[in-house]
């Protein structure tokens, strides 16, 4: 199963080195989900991922992408790059694990003392 990869908001700055409205911080979603006998399993992870470069390094502006111009598929793509491979492919499979054990639970949770209702 691949994970979805969604942005649920962005942060930036109302101006940096002369550019309006830079973004330097990404709000993120992994959702792994599937379908088994007409139910759907889901689960995801939400986080954070700031996206500047540590100082004293400076924004790429060269290849600067004007706010209004951005598109969800370029932040995942800055989120992944900022993350690298290997903490991109820990969150998604963390993610699947956690849909796994909603498909077929391991631990119960309850109190077995109180009959359920009719």
């Amino acid at each position: 199963m691949a994970a979805t990869w969604t942005i649920k908001n962005v942060e930036a700055y109302t101006e940096y080195d002369d550019h309006a409205q830079v973004i330097f911080r990404v709000h993120w979603c992994c959702t792994q989900s599937t379908t088994i006998d007409h139910t759907l399993y889901s689960a995801d992870l939400t986080g954070g991922q700031g996206i500047e470069p540590a100082p004293p390094a400076r924004f790429p502006f060269d290849s600067f992408t004007p706010y209004a111009e951005v598109t969800e598929a370029e932040v995942v793509g800055w989120v992944h790059a900022y993350m690298g491979a290997g903490i991109v492919a820990d969150i998604e499979e963390r993610c699947e694990k956690i849909m796994e054990e909603r498909v077929a639970p391991t631990t119960l949770s309850g109190t077995p003392w109180v009959s359920p209702e009719p």
